[in-house]
């Protein structure tokens, strides 16, 4: 049988299907022509199965009518078509060989994995056998055989594989998450001890314009590691943020802040240009979740450049939706109004419109050779979502990408906010006697200096087990107790919880790194009478004291 692999155009013919199937005997019987012709064609229709014949070229010259539904063509547009006529690149490639060297040898062939292209341009997946025709003289006329289509099997078996891609991309990013957590946790640490000494020095320095500069310098320095600490811990999961802040931020400082430091990590070759308009308005976002939205749009940016070259443009603005915008409000999703839209351009590769469509979805990258998780678009989805804003993609391929993200402006009342950047003064000294509690032997020295220098009587111990112990011994000897969260033996809200057994009007409060504040203070409303967030300052702790501990007139 010759293996020629020549295709024509698909046509309708007039030659009947079955030629040979007075050649088929079953327990030694030879059944004549019409009752053969019969039983094949009701098997043919009952199955589900493409079953076929070629000729001594390899063409088909019958086809089951069930082929229409499998693979989108009739039997007779096939009619006269070579079998590997539908068959991928790839099917060709590693299949085709396969099934030309049984021919050559006149053998069956079994199970062979072929892949087809539908008339809808789907891939169909067949496992496909076939066996010699014989006429009377015993040559090889032809070959009859089935394509038993597995499509739905390969599908599920794909999906199958991206669960446990999904599955392992997760694990791998967990036990990075716990590795974060645990380096934030004692980064977080050191970094109180510089702050708090850094405030200690700046409140003895008070009448030395020279030595304010330089304390209010490493202050500053501290605030932007804590915000990176804040990072960390939320890509460990351990500071998730599952529902916007309930303090709206202005936006536009804290993109200036984020552009510096996007200098550093950005090529020299690429240009990066900033359109930032000083009005942006408020939103309701919390300054991480702004850091990962630029940060996941600035480096996909930097992704695209063909050759590290190009220009990057980051920009804010203040927009409002109304009806002379209205496709663009429908577009995106969201109703009239005023917005504040941040903006990330670049002119590199560009996106085909079938990739735009996919790229929010979770482990979707087009990076290839083990870049990227595919996770980078799908977390600023969710910000955007969590925020009731909008995204609106603009690509174009070889022309390049600009991702518009719109959150709603916020119009918070203008109030003086205490912040650990603003040089350190205490109006009002506090009183009353305090117990500080920390497991580091760093902190507890500090949190005593702090304490003594705003006016209280502090005892700070290393062992929650010792300070249990003291409250109850004299449950009345202080006025309030502050805790850490994670120490050993007695976590902090478990200390907390034991203290208020003995005396529940004791004010206690909880200082932690780990876990998003709010959500704290709701779950362990019992117990816990404020939450602060560490790096501990002297501000933040001076106005939760006097809050708790309001002066005696």
């Amino acid at each position: 049988m010759n293996s020629d692999s020549t295709s024509q155009s698909p046509h309708h013919t007039d030659k009947s299907p079955i030629t040979n199937l007075s050649t088929i005997v079953e327990n030694g019987t030879v059944y004549p022509n019409d009752e053969n012709r019969d039983r094949f064609m009701d098997i043919a229709l009952i199955t589900g199965d493409w079953i076929w014949e070629t000729d001594e070229s390899g063409k088909y010259s019958y086809l089951s009518d069930n082929v229409q539904n499998i693979i989108g063509y009739t039997a007779s547009e096939l009619i006269n078509q070579h079998f590997s006529y539908l068959m991928s690149s790839e099917s060709i490639q590693n299949a085709l060989p396969i099934i030309q060297n049984s021919i050559a040898s006149g053998s069956n062939y079994t199970n062979i994995e072929t892949i087809k292209i539908a008339k809808d341009n789907r891939c169909v997946y067949f496992l496909t056998s076939g066996k010699p025709i014989y006429n009377k003289d015993g040559k090889i006329v032809g070959y009859r055989g089935i394509d038993k289509d597995i499509t739905g099997i390969k599908l599920a078996e794909k999906e199958k594989e991206k669960l446990l891609f999904s599955l392992k991309e997760s694990q791998r990013l967990e036990a990075l998450g716990t590795l974060a957590g645990g380096i934030a946790h004692d980064f977080n640490n050191i970094l109180g001890s510089i702050l708090g000494y850094a405030q200690l020095l700046q409140m003895d320095s008070s009448g030395n314009e020279k030595s304010m500069r330089y304390t209010q310098q490493i202050i500053n320095g501290c605030n932007r590691a804590k915000n990176l600490t804040l990072q960390i811990l939320e890509f460990s999961r351990q500071q998730e943020s599952q529902s916007a802040p309930n303090t709206p931020v202005l936006v536009a400082s804290m993109l200036k802040e984020k552009i510096k430091m996007l200098q550093a990590s950005i090529p020299t070759s690429i240009n990066l240009v900033t359109k930032i308009d000083k009005d942006a308005g408020y939103v309701l976002v919390s300054p991480t979740d702004i850091h990962q939205i630029i940060t996941n749009l600035a480096t996909n940016a930097m992704q695209a450049m063909e050759e590290k070259r190009g220009n990057i443009t980051i920009g804010i603005q203040n927009i409002t939706l109304d009806s002379s915008n209205d496709t663009l409000s429908r577009e995106i999703g969201i109703p009239y109004g005023k917005y504040v839209s941040i903006y990330v351009e670049d002119d590199g590769r560009g996106m085909r419109p079938e990739t735009v469509e996919k790229i929010f979805d979770p482990y979707f990258s087009t990076k290839t050779g083990g870049y990227g998780t595919g996770l980078g678009l799908s977390v600023v989805h969710g910000i955007v979502n969590r925020s009731n804003g909008g995204i609106k993609i603009d690509s174009e391929l070889n022309k390049g990408t600009k991702i518009t993200i719109y959150f709603p402006q916020q119009f918070p009342e203008k109030r003086k906010m205490a912040s650990d950047l603003a040089p350190v003064k205490i109006d009002n000294m506090g009183h009353g006697k305090v117990l500080f509690v920390d497991d580091e032997q760093m902190l507890v020295d500090l949190g005593k200096m702090m304490l003594e220098k705003i006016g209280y009587e502090p005892l700070a111990v290393k062992s929650p087990r010792n300070a249990l112990e003291i409250i109850q011994k004299n449950p009345d000897s202080f006025d309030i107790v502050i805790t850490d969260l994670t120490m050993p033996e007695i976590q902090g809200i478990e200390l907390a919880e034991k203290i208020k057994a003995i005396r529940p009007t004791l004010p206690v409060v909880l200082v932690t790194g780990f876990c998003d504040i709010t959500t704290t203070a709701r779950a362990n409303a019992s117990c816990i009478d404020e939450v602060l967030a560490k790096p501990l300052s002297i501000n933040a702790l001076a106005i939760a004291l006097q809050k708790l501990l309001p002066r005696k007139v």
